[in-house]
């Protein structure tokens, strides 16, 4: 678990960058990721697309969806356990910071083993305990609002099998934000993730 405050300084930073113009401009157009479907395949973002795998070794991702209400929304991933039949599987941890409002960008959180003859595995995801949005413009212009997410919810949990990961060598953790990020009248706003799987 990483420390909240160093998080929050960084966050903060980034958020800062928008103030001032340096973050990627408000987009105004609806969102318009595909639904996820079963076996469909997401957007990859080109920083991190390219990824020698070895035999029987593959990806898992996160991509958001649903952000038109956000120009970011950052998240960081804590860890990655992958078993099968409770053993632990290889993990090769690739994360950084995510910025999930990003929907063009499946983010790369790891790459996991999975040996001859298993034929299926589960993934746990935990992220890291605070992160951080900010708002899109409203239709007048104006900043909505920005400040600090609360992520200390539930982990992603989800199986894998080797049929689906096979043609494409990833799983897709499609993160849903408008359902994912709830307001609270007092405190931080929450993150309690709504997630389905594509491969």
């Amino acid at each position: 678990m990483k420390n909240w405050k160093q998080w929050t300084v960084a966050v903060l930073g980034s958020l800062a960058l928008a103030g001032c113009g340096e973050s990627k401009p408000p987009v105004d157009t609806p969102d318009t990721t595909p639904p996820p479907t079963n076996g469909g395949s997401s957007p990859v973002g080109d920083d991190d697309a390219v990824v020698q795998l070895a035999d029987n070794q593959y990806e898992v991702r996160i991509l958001g969806t649903g952000a038109k209400k956000f120009q970011g929304a950052f998240v960081n991933v804590d860890s990655m356990t992958v078993t099968a039949n409770g053993t632990p599987l290889p993990v090769e941890m690739k994360s950084t910071v995510m910025d999930l409002a990003r929907t063009d960008h499946a983010f790369l959180v790891g790459l996991f083993t999975l040996p001859p003859g298993t034929d299926s595995a589960q993934v746990v995801i935990r992220l890291d305990e605070f992160g951080g949005f900010d708002s899109a413009n409203g239709p007048s212009g104006v900043a909505g609002p920005s400040g600090a997410l609360d992520v200390r919810t539930a982990p992603i949990r989800f199986e894998v099998t080797r049929a689906l990961l096979t043609p494409r060598r990833h799983a897709v953790v499609q993160m849903d934000l408008s359902r994912s990020v709830v307001s609270q009248r007092a405190g931080d706003t929450l993150m309690l993730p709504s997630t389905v799987v594509a491969y």
